[in-house]
């Protein structure tokens, strides 16, 4: 910066001495110290002789249409914090429940809203519980910590403990199939 105004004032005094430019109170404020008088003016080419203050760009000359514009990432890149993961594990936790062996199930949604519209059998299908897919415990597994992945024993809830045993799978001892 000091080098522009020092510049600039060889250039301004050259101009005043010639006599082309009339303002030696501007120069005798920026040689005091004084350089808001100086870059109060639009643009010092009036003081520069001519030369335009900004050189000329050296890249190709290329319209904006024809540049290829690389790496530009549309995603958005999302921070997780210790507080995200806690709330979207609570989130799993109080929709889903994990069985011992793995699977998660889940009830269905709207079961508690409008039951005087819906037919006993409608309310009694939506109490019951379903299974989720394999690729949606995978996800789930990801998304709650090792706490909630190891088998619970819970007092009151022996209403799930036939489907704590995987009784479907042909490689279980003794297999049976349960049927509620």
């Amino acid at each position: 910066m000091a080098r522009v105004v020092t510049d600039l004032l060889s250039s301004a005094s050259k101009l005043c001495a010639q006599g082309q430019l009339g303002i030696s109170t501007l120069l005798s404020n920026a040689r005091n110290g004084n350089v808001s008088a100086l870059t109060s003016l639009r643009s010092f080419t009036s003081l520069s002789q001519g030369r335009p203050a900004v050189a000329p760009c050296m890249f190709q000359s290329q319209s904006l249409l024809q540049r290829k514009q690389e790496n530009v990432s549309t995603t958005q890149v999302r921070t997780t914090t210790v507080e995200m993961k806690q709330w979207r594990e609570g989130r799993v936790i109080s929709r889903f429940y994990r069985l011992n062996w793995g699977g998660w199930i889940r009830t269905f949604g709207g079961r508690s809203r409008k039951l005087y519209m819906k037919t006993s059998k409608e309310r009694w299908r939506l109490r019951q519980h379903v299974f989720v897919t394999k690729k949606q415990c995978k996800m789930l597994d990801k998304l709650v910590t090792e706490q909630w992945r190891e088998p619970k024993f819970y007092v009151e809830n022996a209403e799930y403990d036939p489907y704590h045993k995987r009784t479907n799978s042909y490689h279980f001892p003794n297999h049976r199939k349960f049927y509620p």
